[in-house]
């Protein structure tokens, strides 16, 4: 792992939970075409990414160099 991926990486997580979020509330069953699943799905989903989101960001030490050889 490069060390200047370390907040790259989170980012990028973070930015997969926002356009999980944001897909779900604006095709949710109700308001769309039917191919999302609506706010409860926005919030479960929104939870289980973040999971990754919130491990990239306290890896620093696992980014640096000579650590994760």
């Amino acid at each position: 792992m490069k060390p200047w991926m370390w907040p790259w990486a989170g980012l990028y997580s973070a930015q997969i939970v926002i356009a999980m979020v944001i897909f779900n509330i604006i095709a949710g069953p109700e308001l769309g075409d039917g191919r999302g699943g609506g706010p409860i799905a926005a919030i479960g989903t929104g939870l289980f990414f973040s999971i990754p989101t919130v491990l990239l960001f306290r890896a620093r030490i696992l980014f640096q160099k000579g650590v994760a050889k």
